[in-house]
């Protein structure tokens, strides 16, 4: 939920930083419009909306935009503080709105990539139905380390839920170890390599 209001306090920050003078010059005016056209994308990329022109482990490219779209609000929201009118409060409040809402998406992407980091040890599986016990929840996003397995379960918000890397935004989830999980996993590769071979 914390994805949302993130995107709604970028939303509103914009909104107050454009509105409060008409004489800003074309280029913010145009890199608002811009930055749109960017948060719309970047959403429509998350639920899966718009077809992927190309193939990538996040689905697509769509963490990237959430990183790209937060990065570029922090820069807008600066900018359009620089150049705003409005009464001090009002003028910090929404500019600050803006830089909270962009620095929140960017650590959300910044997390979902150092969960992944390791490509090959990663993915989503089902705790039930592969036998482990300990993990409480229907579907995980795991990471394979050496002793133990760790989990993310996801909260109310998965973006890409059938992706390689579903996208559960920060701190949408409940995080945990499992060594049973683990065990499960090794013993159904196992099983499934000897039935290959």
């Amino acid at each position: 939920m914390l994805f949302l209001f993130a995107v709604l306090l970028i939303l509103l920050s914009t909104f107050l930083l454009r509105s409060d003078r008409d004489d800003k010059p074309w280029q913010f005016n145009l890199s608002l419009v811009a930055f749109h056209a960017l948060l719309a994308w970047t959403i429509a990329r998350l639920v899966n909306i718009v077809p992927v022109p190309f193939e990538a482990e996040d689905g697509g490219g769509a963490v990237v935009l959430v990183l790209v779209t937060g990065m570029s609000a922090v820069a807008l929201c600066i900018w359009g503080l620089a150049l705003s009118r409005l009464p001090a409060w009002r003028h910090l409040g929404a500019g600050l709105a803006g830089v909270v809402g962009g620095l929140a998406l960017s650590a959300m992407a910044a997390d979902h990539w150092w969960f992944f980091r390791d490509g090959a040890e990663t993915g989503w599986t089902s705790p039930v139905a592969v036998g482990a016990t300990d993990v409480p929840c229907q579907m995980a996003l795991v990471r394979i380390e050496e002793s133990d397995v760790e989990y993310r379960c996801a909260g109310a918000v998965v973006f890409n839920a059938l992706g390689e890397q579903p996208f559960v935004p920060w701190p949408g989830y409940e995080t945990g170890r499992s060594v049973d999980l683990k065990f499960a996993l090794k013993s159904l590769h196992d099983r499934t390599v000897k039935i290959g071979n």
